[in-house]
């Protein structure tokens, strides 16, 4: 038997409700906060951090880099490591400059 017009607004409200919930939480990623980042950011160490269970890494540390062209953000740069405190300054700086070479071999758009 067909929806009643209520069962169908329901059920697109309830549609609605889980997109909102999930922009929501997409927003408020790590990976979100770093695409917004100019340069690598490193989290030193993950455990305890929800956020980063949440997408696969529950202990360790890990270096995030936006990857920009003229068209804007193409992609994120990850380095995970099953250490804490893996990063070096040195290691920051490499991968600053592979996230900027991987940008110039990008198209542009």
């Amino acid at each position: 038997m067909a929806d009643t017009p209520q069962q169908l607004i329901d059920k697109a409200q309830g549609a609605l409700d889980a997109a909102r919930q999930a922009l929501e939480a997409a927003q408020a990623s790590p990976l979100a906060d770093a695409a917004h980042g100019q340069g690598p950011t490193v989290i030193s160490e993950l455990s305890g951090s929800a956020s980063w269970t949440e997408i696969g890494l529950s202990s360790g540390s890990v270096v995030v880099a936006p990857v920009r062209t003229e068209a804007g953000l193409w992609a994120i740069l990850e380095v995970w490591s099953d250490f804490r405190d893996a990063f070096t300054p040195q290691d920051m700086k490499l991968i600053g400059r592979v996230a900027q070479a991987l940008a110039k071999k990008t198209p542009a758009a």
